[in-house]
Formats: structure tokens, C-alpha cells, sequence
């Protein structure tokens, strides 16, 4: 789904901001369709879905790792939005580090809450418009089977990525986001390697896991985790002509209940 798509890219380019501010094997088939004509499908069913979205809430868990694997720090919240009031963050709970929670996960809800109000928007969305993509196999992540395509942004900006894409078959959704940012974020950050994940409930595609590796100078290996949970949607009647099913009637639809998957 191109829009969420874009706004996780835009959330975890920022925690990894904050941060160093404050411290395949895939098969290739015989042919694969072209890339101007999937990416043509993704751009055309994401603006449909982001429309028929009235409302949705969730569960979420933001985690930072040590390089030994043991948590610094968690932080589980409930996120509500809706399109006349953005997002709206309740803290449920919080464990480990104080300057983690201040600096780190804090300002980050800030920055969503920010741009999910319309006051900072960056055009990070995968399309053509900001990429150009080269076919590089097929994969099935989650049991999902994928077309996989290699993409390079147009232009260097900090909001984009340069890694590959995985792209439902099925229905066009992007399943996995896997690259580096396109520009250097920041001296302190050295490198940082990005894996954003979807999953979908009802007709939507929504984000189930972010999981950035990061060295940053002096500080070392980090690892940043937002696990989503609990998806509660409310959505408008919805067409997607070309896909099966195509109709959906206004109503509700959830996901993800029980925990967070991390499988491939």
C-alpha cells in the first residue's frame, strides 16, 4: 500500500535521525512481467485503498536492542487515527532506559504525529516517480509469493533507499521494503540497514514490523524494532477492479490479534 508504504519509510529514517542525534538467494524465472507494467498496478490500487480508509487503530511495541541481542529499552503504545485528527498516541507501558524513552521513542512519536497531521510531508512513496526498478527474481516472504525487483531512487534524498522491493503478486501490494537510505543521514550514523515488512488485513496492506541495524560512531551496533499489532480498520465500500475479490462493503476488518510475526 503506497501510502503507508511512504510514511514508515519517512517514520524510520527519523528514529534513525534521533538516534545519532542524541548518541538471497531468489530464483529468476524465464521471464518476469516488465516493471512499468506491475509498478503501474501498485500505483493504481494504493491511492484506492489509502481512500477507503476511514479510521484505524493499533497496538505497537518500539524496541532498541544492544548489539548482544538484550533490550535497552521498550516502549508499548496504542495508536488511533482518523483522517479529520491524525495520529494519536496512549503510552501503555514503559521498560529499561529513561533517555531511550525521552530521546529516542518519544521524538519519534512526535515526528508521526507531526506528519500524519499534514505539518512535514515527504514524497517517499515507491513509484516511478522517485524510482527506477529492475527486475531481480521472485521470493515468497510469509507465503506471500513476490515479485522482487531491484530499486535505485531517482534523486539522493535521506527519505529514500536504495535495496530491493517485494511486490504481491496477487494484488500489487508491497510486502517488504530491504535497502539503506539513499543519502547519509547523519556523520554520527556510519551505516544502516533497513527491513520494513506488511502484512495484510482485510484489502489493506499495513506495516507489521520495521527492523533497522544501525553503527553509529562512538555508541556501536544498535538495533531498532516497531512491531505492530492488533489492526482495527474501518473502511469505506471499496472497489479494486482487476483483482479477486474486487468488492468490499463498508465495515470493519482486523489482523495480527494474537502476536507480532517475524517469520520470513
Amino acid at each position: 500500500m503506497i501510502y503507508f508504504a511512504g510514511v514508515r519509510c519517512v517514520g524510520v529514517m527519523a528514529l534513525i535521525m534521533v538516534v545519532s542525534s542524541v548518541w538471497t538467494s531468489n530464483t529468476r524465472p524465464a521471464e518476469l512481467p516488465p516493471s512499468q507494467e506491475i509498478f503501474k498496478w501498485v500505483e493504481r490500487f494504493g491511492p484506492i485503498r489509502e481512500v477507503g480508509i476511514q479510521e484505524y487503530a493499533n497496538q505497537r511495541i518500539y524496541r532498541v536492542l544492544k548489539s548482544d541481542g538484550c533490550p535497552r529499552a521498550e516502549t508499548r503504545v496504542r495508536m488511533s487515527f482518523g483522517k479529520s485528527t491524525g495520529k494519536k498516541f496512549t503510552v501503555v507501558s514503559r521498560q529499561g532506559s529513561g533517555w531511550v524513552h525521552r530521546f529516542v521513542f518519544q521524538r519519534l512519536l512526535d515526528a508521526e504525529t507531526e506528519t500524519s497531521a499534514g505539518k512535514e510531508k515527504q514524497d517517499s512513496s515507491i513509484t516511478t516517480k522517485n524510482y527506477t526498478f529492475t527486475p531481480a527474481g521472485t521470493d515468497v516472504i510469509r507465503g506471500h509469493p513476490c515479485w522482487v525487483f531491484d530499486a535505485k531512487p531517482r534523486v539522493s534524498a535521506k527519505y529514500l533507499f536504495v535495496g530491493r522491493v517485494y511486490i504481491n503478486k496477487t494484488d500489487y501490494g508491497i510486502v517488504r521494503m530491504d535497502g539503506s537510505p539513499a543519502k547519509s543521514l547523519s556523520f554520527w550514523v556510519k551505516q544502516a540497514h533497513i527491513i520494513r515488512d506488511y502484512e495484510k488485513v482485510g484489502p489493506f496492506w499495513m506495516p507489521l514490523r520495521d527492523h533497522t541495524e544501525t553503527q553509529i560512531r562512538i555508541f556501536g551496533s544498535h538495533v531498532l524494532d516497531i512491531l505492530y499489532d492488533e489492526y482495527r480498520i474501518k473502511h469505506n465500500e471499496l472497489d479494486l477492479p482487476g483483482l479477486e475479490p474486487s468488492h468490499y462493503q463498508a465495515g470493519e476488518v482486523g489482523g495480527f490479534a494474537v502476536s507480532v510475526r517475524q517469520e520470513k
